[in-house]
């Protein structure tokens, strides 16, 4: 929680508008959360907020539970964000991309993910980093 504030002081220190909040395991408290986003409406700061777990990570679900609410008392884009892939590529130097049975149970988490944050009023955000824009026809 410290560490966010200090980020809304830098951000309010260099002229920015918003910020994202990261909390990677949503472990922030709600009542923390309230706090932060006090915090960055004094300061006249706008925030969004995010997690950092990829959807195929086994603890997405439980994670992402947590996120919705948490964004919910942020003023700003009304946005959750997490990461579309997580440990399956992270983990594996090898691998470079899904395979069709992985997409689609992304596919599916990132659909119950969008609708969970849609009944908050908030918009899912998926931040794609180490997967690839175009496949190779089998990964």
């Amino acid at each position: 929680m410290e560490n966010s504030k200090k980020l809304i002081d830098f951000a309010r220190d260099q002229g920015f508008c918003w910020i994202e909040i990261r909390d990677p395991k949503a472990t922030l408290t709600l009542n923390e959360c309230k706090q932060i986003a006090k915090y960055a409406k004094e300061k006249k700061i706008e925030a969004a907020y995010s997690i950092h777990v990829g959807l195929l990570d086994s603890n997405f679900s439980e994670v992402f539970s947590r996120g919705p609410p948490n964004a919910d008392v942020f003023e700003g884009p009304r946005t959750i964000r997490s990461l579309a892939c997580g440990n399956e590529i992270r983990k594996d130097p090898k691998k470079k991309a899904w395979n069709s049975s992985e997409l689609e149970k992304l596919v599916q988490a990132a659909n119950q993910a969008a609708n969970q944050a849609k009944t908050m009023g908030e918009t899912f955000v998926l931040e794609n980093a180490l997967e690839p824009i175009k496949g190779d026809g089998t990964a």
